[in-house]
């Protein structure tokens, strides 16, 4: 069970550390302890990235992330408009 969720994170993520070796994920909703877990399990396996789930955002707060591109990755319960969707 924990190699599949590791596998899962991993997958996930490797793009994402195509930008950077600390990847943050904002963001708020029930997802938040879980992706935490998951976080923590990845960066106990290796030292060369961090993950860090830090405490909610709201929804706004994530999507705002990625739009001014401080963030790659967001976790968010709220449906995303078009003009979020149009983000690059």
């Amino acid at each position: 069970m924990k190699r599949r969720l590791f596998t899962a994170l991993l997958a996930l993520l490797l793009p994402a550390f195509a930008w950077s070796e600390d990847l943050v994920i904002p963001g708020a909703g029930s997802p938040e302890t879980v992706t935490r877990m998951l976080g923590e399990a990845f960066n106990a396996r290796q030292s060369a990235h961090r993950v860090t789930v830090p405490k909610s955002t709201r929804g706004v707060g994530a999507i705002r992330a990625i739009e001014q591109n401080e963030s790659v990755l967001a976790r968010t319960v709220e449906r995303v408009c078009r003009r979020s969707q149009s983000v690059p």
